[in-house]
């Protein structure tokens, strides 16, 4: 009997499987990348916090200074 069709079917299961793998790599790589920005969501949103614990700083340094020369 002809083995060709099974050939033909083999070679397009490893095709897929390879496709299938190349795919699985990009998505882990965009988990990767993912899980990056979070971190770096995490740290600016801490320097937001500090920033506006500074400004608040300065806000009452300055009210301070201007009630002191009135």
């Amino acid at each position: 009997y002809d083995l060709v069709p099974v050939f033909g079917f083999v070679v397009t299961i490893v095709g897929i499987s390879f496709k299938a793998g190349q795919i699985l790599q990009k998505l882990n790589h965009v988990i990767d990348e993912v899980g990056e920005l979070k971190t770096e969501m995490r740290e600016i949103k801490t320097d937001v916090r500090r920033i506006d614990d500074l400004d608040k700083r300065v806000s009452i340094l300055e009210n301070t200074t201007k009630s002191k020369k009135q």
